[in-house]
């Protein structure tokens, strides 16, 4: 099984909280693969994951992020629903969301997503701001490959009496080298607006079927907003679990384990981390916990985070 990072704008708490950006967690929806790079299905072999529990602690031991995720399926080990709820702590605030995400297919492809959410945040007990919203995503596949998609999503926040309504719409396109996904680029606009502005580029790079590099580019508009570069290693563990989500329905495949990640952010702000993993795994040979340990330099504020994650079975 395998927790990486892969960093998108889109997908809600899945990838987008601002003190877990940098972990790895949920962002990877981990399930089994038996089929092409664009195919969310699992092995026969293979156990499914139904539910994961992901707590995070900062470097005083408090936690600060806890989050539960549950998985189904079809009868063709298709994910057809996410569910997920989490608490932040922040400086004396609590966020508390939930999010569900409802997937189609044609064929053995992902055709389609609908995402609902809500958020509350409250001080010292109170309701300050809330927000709620729904997201619908088109995937368009060229051969057995997804190639692109197209999302709409709507918002609706309250903050001190006051109402504010909004729609963003965002569009990615997928490159690949055979079967493997080569890049990933994520363009958004405005409702006022006919033209999508890069976000940013992220390219992918392999050794046999393990994932072991990438470079993000991130783009403001038409300006460079930074670049990371990162860098995997891996045991020689045959990944029960081995699928990585980029978005959920198109991911990548790394059959082992991996041990540790190496980021390198240079861009207005210069930063260097690293992500250590230990493994625990049941008398299937299943991975059962896992514990992350994140590391920056110079230090802020996620230096010597532990996230540590529990997986649980059908």
């Amino acid at each position: 099984m395998n927790n990486i990072r892969i960093a998108d704008a889109k997908w809600g708490s899945l990838q987008n909280n601002s003190q877990l950006f940098i972990v790895l967690f949920v962002v990877t929806l981990a399930f089994g693969c038996g089929k092409n790079s664009s195919t969310p299905s699992v092995p026969n072999q293979a156990a499914l994951l139904i539910k994961q529990v992901d707590i995070s602690r900062n470097s005083q031991n408090v936690v600060f992020d806890s989050v539960v995720t549950l998985f189904q399926y079809d009868n063709n080990k298709n994910v057809t629903e996410i569910q997920q709820t989490e608490a932040v702590q922040i400086t004396g605030s609590t966020i508390n969301s939930s999010q569900t995400w409802a997937f189609t297919y044609t064929g053995s492809l992902i055709s389609g997503s609908a995402e609902s959410f809500t958020s509350q945040t409250s001080s010292s007990g109170v309701p300050t701001s809330n927000s709620s919203g729904q997201s619908v995503t088109t995937f368009y596949a060229s051969g057995n490959n997804i190639s692109y998609y197209k999302s709409i999503t709507n918002i609706t926040s309250k903050s001190f009496g006051t109402t504010v309504n909004s729609i963003s719409y965002d569009s990615a396109e997928f490159g690949y080298n055979g079967n493997k996904i080569s890049s990933y680029i994520l363009y958004v606009k405005p409702k006022t607006s006919n033209a999508y502005n890069q976000l940013y580029k992220n390219a992918y790079t392999y050794s046999g079927d393990n994932l072991t590099g990438f470079v993000d580019i991130v783009t403001e508009g038409a300006g460079p907003g930074g670049t990371i570069t990162g860098s995997y290693s891996y045991d020689n563990k045959t990944s029960y679990l081995p699928i990585n989500y980029i978005v959920p329905g198109v991911y990548f495949y790394t059959p082992n384990n991996v041990t540790k990640l190496t980021e390198v952010v240079t861009g207005s702000t210069s930063l260097q981390q690293s992500y250590t993993y230990q493994w625990t795994y049941n008398s299937k040979n299943q991975p059962s916990a896992c514990t992350a340990t994140i590391a920056t330099n110079p230090a802020t504020q996620d230096n010597g985070t532990v996230v540590s994650s529990l997986y649980y079975y059908q």
